[in-house]
């Protein structure tokens, strides 16, 4: 029954406030819920870039990745690292090919798993541990695998 009684004092009251203040005041609570969204969002990510801001169009953008960290958040692995960054927790590590790759090429190394996909010349397996078929000698230490 009391809100019965509050209605007819709400409508008066809606009465002497423009509509316009009312969609202006909607649209400040929508871009403050906005950018309270993009902060949560932020928390991630400033562990891998020291510096990132709201673009244009309200996206993230970090310009100052760490090592082994790419793309326009900081989110990814770069070429040789692998990892989940954009996981709570994770991170990107060095894929461990025991320097038997060629980082230069882009997906030499599994960019979720580390396993190495491009291994140099006669070198194999999926740490590049091993001489590839029809190579020989040591792949780890003397790193000298030849043709047979």
């Amino acid at each position: 029954m009391a809100l019965t009684r509050l209605f007819p004092l709400l409508s008066l009251l809606l009465l002497f406030i423009p509509l316009s203040t009312l969609g202006q005041r909607y649209r400040n609570y929508q871009q403050l819920q906005q950018k309270q969204q993009q902060q949560l969002h932020l928390g991630n990510y400033e562990s891998f870039s020291p510096t990132c801001q709201l673009g244009r169009e309200g996206e993230l953008l970090c310009d100052q990745c760490q090592p082994g960290y790419t793309g326009p958040r900081c989110d990814r692995c770069s070429n040789g690292f692998f990892g989940r960054p954009s996981e709570p927790g994770g991170s990107c590590q060095p894929c461990d090919c025991h320097d038997n790759l060629d980082l230069s090429i882009p997906g030499s190394c599994d960019p979720i798993t580390g396993q190495c996909l491009l291994c140099r010349q006669g070198y194999g397996g999926s740490s590049c541990d091993s001489c590839a078929d029809g190579y020989h000698g040591d792949a780890i230490t003397a790193k000298n695998c030849q043709r047979e």
